[in-house]
C-alpha cells in the first residue's frame, strides 16, 4: 500500500518537452532507451535496475535541458545509479566509459552523477512497475515466480516485454507504475488467450477494465509496430521465457525466449484486424556508442 500512495507523489507532473531548450527529440530518446535496455540485458542485471534507470532518466529530462553532446552521459549515469541502488555488484567506471565508445569519460560520468543526484534531491525511492508485478500476477493467476536459475517464466517475460514498450514510448513517462503493471498484465493475458480482466484483478489492482484497457490497447499496438533491436535480442533469449513450455512445429520445445509467442498473437490479430499505423522510430545497436546526432527515421512496422 505504501508504494501505491507513494506513486501518486512521484508521478512526473512535468512532461519532457522536446524542442526549444531541449535539444533531445523523441527519436533520440527512443534510441537511447533501446540502447539502455540492451546494455542492461548484456550485464544480466535484474529488471528493477532497468526500471529505475529509465525512471531516473525521465525525471532528469523533465526538469533539465540536455544537449546532444551530454545525452548519452545522462543515460549511462542513470544506468550506473540504477545499478548502485538495485544491484550488489556494479559495473566499474572503465566499463561504463567503454560501452559508450569512450564518448563519456570517467570524469564526465562522475560529474553527471553528482549533478543528477543533486537535481533529483537524492530521491531514489520512487515506486516502479516491478513493485506491483508479484501481487498483480497472483491476482491474474499467472506465475509470479520471476526468476529461477537465471531464467524468467514465460508469462512473467511477456509482461516484462510490455513494460519495456512503455519505456520506449516518450508519451508515457508520467503514467503511474501500478497502471503500467496492470496494463502489461492485461496485455499478457490477451497474448496467452485468456480473459484479460476479472473482478479479482479489479479488486487487487483497484483499476476498472476500462481504465486499464486504454493503455493495454496502446501497448499491443506499439508492440506490433516496434522494430526495437533491444527487444528482439532480449526476448529471443532463453533467459526470457525460454523454458520449453511451447512446442515448435517439429514437436520439440522452443527455448528461444517468449517473443515467438507474442508474434503468434500478433499474427492472429493481423488476420482479423486492419493493419495498425506504426510510430516513427529509429534504433541503433548497443555494440557501439549511441549517436546523439542521429534524429532517426520512420520505420516500417510488422503486420
Amino acid at each position: 500500500m505504501h508504494c501505491r500512495h507513494r506513486q501518486n507523489e512521484c508521478v512526473l507532473t512535468r512532461i519532457v518537452v522536446f524542442g526549444r531548450e531541449q535539444q533531445i527529440t523523441p527519436e533520440m530518446r527512443r534510441t537511447l532507451v533501446n540502447w539502455l535496455v540492451e546494455v542492461h540485458f548484456k550485464f544480466r542485471f535484474r529488471e528493477p535496475c532497468l526500471h529505475l534507470t529509465i525512471q531516473l532518466l525521465d525525471r532528469y529530462l523533465a526538469g533539465n535541458a540536455v544537449t546532444r553532446r551530454k545525452y548519452q552521459t545522462v543515460g549511462v549515469t542513470a544506468f550506473m545509479l540504477g545499478c548502485k541502488y538495485e544491484e550488489r555488484h556494479n559495473p566499474n567506471l572503465g566499463d561504463l566509459s567503454y560501452i559508450t565508445d569512450y564518448s563519456s569519460s570517467r570524469g564526465d560520468i562522475i560529474e553527471m552523477e553528482k549533478e543528477m543526484l543533486q537535481r533529483l534531491n537524492f530521491d531514489m525511492k520512487h515506486p516502479k512497475p516491478t513493485d506491483f508485478l508479484e501481487r498483480f500476477s497472483k491476482a491474474a493467476r499467472l506465475e509470479s515466480t520471476n526468476r529461477t536459475n537465471q531464467q524468467y517464466t514465460q508469462s512473467y517475460s511477456i509482461t516484462l516485454y510490455f513494460i519495456d514498450l512503455v519505456f520506449l514510448d516518450e508519451t508515457l513517462p508520467h503514467t503511474r507504475p501500478s497502471l503500467v503493471a496492470a496494463a502489461s498484465i492485461m496485455a499478457t493475458l490477451r497474448v496467452l488467450g485468456r480473459s484479460d480482466w476479472s473482478a479479482h484483478l479489479a479488486h487487487y489492482t483497484t483499476y476498472s477494465r476500462e481504465e486499464v484497457a486504454v493503455l493495454a490497447d496502446k501497448l499491443v499496438a506499439n508492440g506490433r509496430a516496434s522494430q526495437a533491436t533491444a527487444l528482439t535480442l532480449k526476448y529471443t533469449s532463453r533467459r526470457l521465457g525460454g523454458n520449453g513450455e511451447v512446442l515448435g512445429s517439429d514437436g520439440k520445445p522452443l527455448n528461444d525466449g517468449c517473443l515467438h509467442v507474442i508474434k503468434a498473437y500478433y499474427s492472429k490479430l493481423a488476420a482479423v484486424a486492419a493493419p495498425l499505423q506504426p510510430f516513427s522510430a529509429h534504433f541503433s545497436h548497443a555494440h557501439g556508442a549511441y549517436d546523439a546526432h542521429d534524429d532517426g527515421h520512420s520505420d516500417e512496422g510488422h503486420h
